[in-house]
């Protein structure tokens, strides 16, 4: 396509939901560039070597962002920014993979090119992308980290697209935030709590004790407060309902402390919002509540042995 209003010289955003059956080979998601290569000005997200990459160059003079691994066949999120005179960022899942200086250059007048999407810009028969596209967005400015995380969370509305939800630690010391914008139904009829669509899906693996508790959380600023939530295991073909919890949290959001679990096995976590009438961001966090924060923390501790060198068969830690 080509536009002259989509030409940003001082920032950009762009972002897509793609999935590749070749992650190895180079492959451009989109952007736009001249066609003289010899000083090549380009904006693009490609894929290389099982990474997303974005690349920036003025004039010639610029490089590539390299970040995430890839695997044949499965969704990502993937953004960047770019702005002048602050950063650069690759963005995989809504995290952070990668930054750099975004200099102080604007970008040159690219109106008379056209915006290519699966293909090089300075070539559409060129770098063919190997698999599918989705919601894609172009924005005139730099989206903010939390922008980008509010973009990334809109299509883990399905089983199939469920976002890893990490199990940390001892308590709820690390959340995934997500929201509920522009969620659909799955379909599945809910365990408990009142069902009105809108509900999205996490995976988590669980620990080697077979424990896990999982928590919604209310973040700062938002108006969802009632969150339901209910924990399955088997796979996307064929659920089976573990638990199911409405108010067990923090005011009206949910909790589930599940025990004799097989380690390593894989669990779905499902929320929605009671009534589907609140929309906005939220928390979620899983955690092992038998571990203690001496084992939360001993990766990171310093331990000193004194007296040093020990007497009398006695030694200390500190």
């Amino acid at each position: 396509t080509e536009n002259a209003t989509l030409n940003p010289t001082d920032a950009m955003t762009l972002a897509a939901w793609v999935r590749v059956a070749d992650p190895v080979s180079d492959q451009k998601i989109m952007g736009k560039a001249t066609t003289n290569l010899s000083i090549l000005d380009i904006y693009t997200l490609g894929i290389e070597d099982n990474q997303f990459n974005f690349e920036t160059k003025i004039g010639g003079v610029g490089g590539k962002l390299f970040g995430g691994s890839i695997e044949a066949g499965k969704w990502y999120h993937v953004a960047a920014t770019w702005e002048k005179d602050g950063e650069k960022r690759l963005y995989i899942n809504g995290s952070l993979a990668n930054s750099g200086s975004a200099g102080s250059t604007p970008f040159p007048d690219l109106s008379n090119r056209p915006f290519t999407f699966g293909a090089a810009g300075f070539n559409n028969a060129a770098y063919r992308l190997d698999g599918a596209l989705d919601e894609i967005r172009i924005y005139n400015y730099a989206l903010t980290p939390w922008g980008v995380a509010d973009i990334a969370q809109a299509y883990n509305n399905f089983c199939q697209t469920a976002f890893e939800l990490p199990v940390a630690g001892h308590s709820c010391n690390e959340s995934r935030r997500g929201h509920n914008i522009a969620g659909s139904s799955t379909g599945i009829s809910a365990a408990c709590g009142n069902f009105a669509g809108g509900d999205q899906w996490y995976r988590l693996t669980v620990p080697a004790s077979g424990n896990v508790t999982i928590e919604g959380l209310i973040a700062s600023g938002s108006t969802v407060e009632d969150l339901v939530l209910t924990v399955y295991q088997g796979d996307c073909r064929g659920l089976s309902a573990l638990d199911c919890n409405d108010d067990g949290g923090d005011v009206y959001m949910p909790r589930l402390d599940l025990t004799g679990l097989t380690p390593g096995s894989t669990l779905y976590a499902r929320v929605f919002e009671y009534n589907n009438n609140e929309f906005g961001l939220y928390g979620l966090c899983a955690y092992d509540p038998t571990t203690t924060a001496l084992e939360d923390d001993a990766h990171s501790a310093q331990l000193e042995v004194f007296p040093n060198p020990v007497s009398g068969g006695i030694a200390h830690l500190r």
